[in-house]
């Protein structure tokens, strides 16, 4: 899931010449937070449903855009920052690819 959401934000930074603000988040791949801003957007947006996938836990991914681009978090199976196993968090950033 993270791997697909990486690259639908590969195609909205293409389109729009950068990646949603961090306060814009995922929806921003749903609805066009600012037309000014983002006027090479997709009209029918980038994710097929209309709607941002959740992690396998069913909780939302985090994203952060930071100064060297974005990263995706899952809070793992607890919903709660840090734990360990099946509780640990998930960063896109540290993912083999």
């Amino acid at each position: 899931n993270m791997a697909n959401l990486a690259q639908t934000l590969e195609i909205f930074r293409q389109d729009n010449g950068g990646y949603p603000q961090t306060e814009e988040g995922l929806e921003a791949l749903v609805r066009n937070p600012n037309p000014e801003k983002y006027a090479g957007y997709a009209p029918q947006g980038y994710l097929s449903g209309k709607t941002v996938p959740k992690d396998p836990w069913k909780h939302p991914y985090i994203y952060v855009l930071g100064e060297n681009g974005f990263d995706l978090i899952s809070l793992g199976a607890d919903g709660k920052e840090g734990g360990d196993e099946e509780d640990m968090d998930i960063r896109y950033s540290q993912c083999e690819r």
